[in-house]
């Protein structure tokens, strides 16, 4: 590619102009249409008396390496999408019991903003006995290696809440759980149990 050599050249010309030792990334097509990135490290070259008399450069091809960055960050982009987009309420613990990912809808169910949440536990977010409940299940699927579904209520709000929540176990310890509010659903069957008594 024309412009790729034009590229190229003019960063030998800085160097040679300015004497700066240079570090850049350049990129080179081959003839047959492959792309490839190359991290380079140019400097002058000089003789016994200090004239320069050309240029060395050090040239690693980056390729894979770039292209295995731009894939974690399409996956990063595509988890990140995922999680504000979906309804329920998501979140991912550390070995720790530490909060490292939530969304949207977890930090509307729970009442916070993200940065009171992420790298907190939850004996420092949530009252003693719904914290131990918590660290309880998390405990739990880190013992049985397996997922676990989960029921609990509590109040938020002013209001009772019910949330069924599947924790799963992830590597190096970390839980993660997709929770789904089934407040509405929970109230309606008490009302028909209700219902049912009287007639």
């Amino acid at each position: 590619d024309p412009a790729e050599g034009d590229a190229i050249r003019a960063n030998d010309r800085l160097v040679m102009e300015t004497g700066v030792v240079r570090r850049l990334e350049e990129v080179f097509t081959s003839p047959g249409g492959v792309e490839r990135i190359y991290q380079s490290t140019k400097a002058l070259m000089r003789d016994a008396d200090g004239r320069i008399i050309g240029l060395v450069g050090v040239t690693t091809d980056v390729t894979d390496r770039r292209q295995a960055e731009e894939a974690v960050r399409h996956s990063e982009a595509r988890l990140a999408a995922f999680m504000e987009n979906s309804p329920g309420s998501l979140f991912i613990k550390d070995a720790a019991g530490r909060y490292t990912v939530v969304n949207h809808a977890f930090l509307a169910g729970a009442g916070k903003a993200a940065g009171e949440v992420i790298g907190r536990t939850d004996a420092e977010l949530f009252p003693p006995g719904m914290a131990e409940g918590f660290a309880a299940e998390d405990r739990e699927v880190r013992r049985s290696g397996e997922a676990r579904r989960f029921e609990g209520t509590f109040e938020h709000g002013g209001r009772r809440h019910t949330f069924l929540s599947q924790k799963f176990p992830l590597p190096g310890g970390s839980v993660g759980c997709v929770g789904t509010d089934i407040s509405e659903r929970k109230r309606a069957e008490t009302l028909v149990t209700e219902q049912g008594r009287l007639l």
